[in-house]
């Protein structure tokens, strides 16, 4: 005697392997394209390593709102050191303190390294966070106006996370923003 429904409990293994090799399909067809499209012209450019160079950043000050063009490479000898932060980011209001602390002991007159904290959020917020930690001793930029993806903007891309440059551009260093020590080597002046 046949039941109904019988028949189709030969289908049942075959539709399954159908699915799961068709997710496979799917899965190699988005893994070929994402590679691919880093080869691309115009695709997001690959994140700073260590002898890449960065001459100048284009943003916007917090404490007034005006447009500069902050340079990396100059004639003055001096060392920069980019510090990223994003006011939501709940690791850079654990650092946030101690970079209080070592911008105000870094002041501004050691002239032979330039300070300057950059977000890509809008000047006004950016500027009320450096107020509400006392970042006195640094300049507080915003990237916001940076086309998404001009590479300059990958210095925002992590946060809390420190970039050092040297007189000509070129970047030394990068690593967590914690990592003040370690900042303080690089760039060979007193620890902060």
């Amino acid at each position: 005697m046949t039941r109904v429904g019988d028949g189709n409990r030969g289908r049942l293994p075959i539709v399954v392997f159908l699915v799961l090799l068709l997710s496979l399909g799917v899965q190699l067809s988005v893994a070929l394209h994402r590679t691919l499209i880093g080869d691309r012209p115009g695709a997001f450019p690959a994140p700073y390593a260590v002898g890449d160079t960065v001459r100048f950043l284009e943003a916007v000050e917090s404490s007034n709102g005006k447009q500069v063009r902050v340079s990396l490479a100059g004639d003055d000898g001096a060392a920069t050191v980019v510090y990223a932060f994003h006011t939501e980011c709940v690791h850079c209001r654990a650092v946030a303190p101690a970079w209080t602390q070592h911008f105000a002991n870094s002041g501004t007159a050691s002239g032979h390294v330039r300070r300057v904290a950059v977000t890509d959020e809008d000047p006004a917020t950016a500027g009320r966070y450096a107020t509400r930690f006392r970042w006195h001793h640094v300049d507080v930029l915003s990237l916001a106006d940076l086309p998404p993806k001009d590479r300059r903007r990958l210095l925002v891309s992590r946060t809390p996370w420190v970039f050092v440059f040297d007189s000509a551009g070129v970047l030394l260093h990068h690593g967590y923003g914690g990592d003040l020590d370690r900042i303080q080597q690089v760039i060979g002046s007193p620890s902060g």
